[in-house]
């Protein structure tokens, strides 16, 4: 692993093999919206059995880069379909992108195009908040379907960008993304890629913003998660 990543191990306690997807704490947007329609996707999934039987444990690395990224779905599709689209299409529209900051001079924000679509290389923005980056949203007719999404894209350990907060955003407004490097591990078969109900309830917490670059997760045999940090 590399320093550019962060490593989630998964230890499974439990008497049944199991599956394990991963998410990312769900961004912050300006302009707001509600939090049902910030969509999240899974960022891997994988099977494991039990560790006292196998000896075995699983690895999930997420990216520490920030990308913002964006996909147009044509002809339009429901929300649901677009997200799982999302990670399927081939276009991959994304850019690393910096967080702005009070003390730097970031490259945290990028001017989006519709057709074709696209991500201008980043430039610095006055007035974004510390922590944000932004994405400059051209006018566009937005259809009962929305053909556009946007937000925050994360890189995992086989080198495949995926969104994973993003929301069909308003026209002709530049919107900013707060995000956090904070991950969730749950137990369920949730292809990469794949909408998943943003619900971190029973869920091993990962929080890489205190300085981590390693977070064990073990599976208890009474269904519950526990995790230590690791430099």
């Amino acid at each position: 692993m590399s320093s550019s990543y962060y490593m989630i191990t998964v230890q499974n306690l439990s008497a049944t093999t199991q599956y394990f997807y991963v998410f990312q704490q769900q961004a912050t947007f300006t302009p707001t919206v509600a939090a049902s329609s910030i969509y999240s996707s899974s960022l891997g999934c994988q099977m494991i059995g039990n560790y006292a039987e196998t000896g075995a444990s699983i690895n999930f690395e997420m990216g520490a880069q920030i990308y913002a990224g964006a996909i147009s779905t044509a002809p339009a599709v429901s929300p649901l379909e677009a997200s799982a689209m999302v990670q399927t299409a081939s276009t991959n529209v994304v850019r690393a992108i910096e967080l702005a900051s009070a003390s730097t001079t970031a490259l945290d924000c990028t001017t989006l195009s519709i057709s074709p679509l696209g991500m201008s290389s980043p430039v610095n923005q006055t007035g974004i908040t510390t922590g944000a980056f932004g994405v400059n949203v051209p006018s566009y007719t937005p259809t009962p379907d929305p053909e556009l999404f946007c937000g925050l894209a994360t890189i995992n350990g086989d080198g495949t960008v995926l969104l994973s907060s993003y929301v069909a955003p308003s026209p002709n407004v530049r919107m900013t993304c707060t995000p956090k490097q904070i991950f969730y591990v749950k137990t369920g078969y949730m292809a990469d890629g794949e909408v998943v109900s943003y619900d971190t309830s029973n869920a091993a917490t990962c929080d890489f913003t205190t300085g981590y670059t390693r977070v064990t997760v073990t599976y208890n045999a009474d269904g519950t998660f526990s995790t230590q940090g690791g430099s």
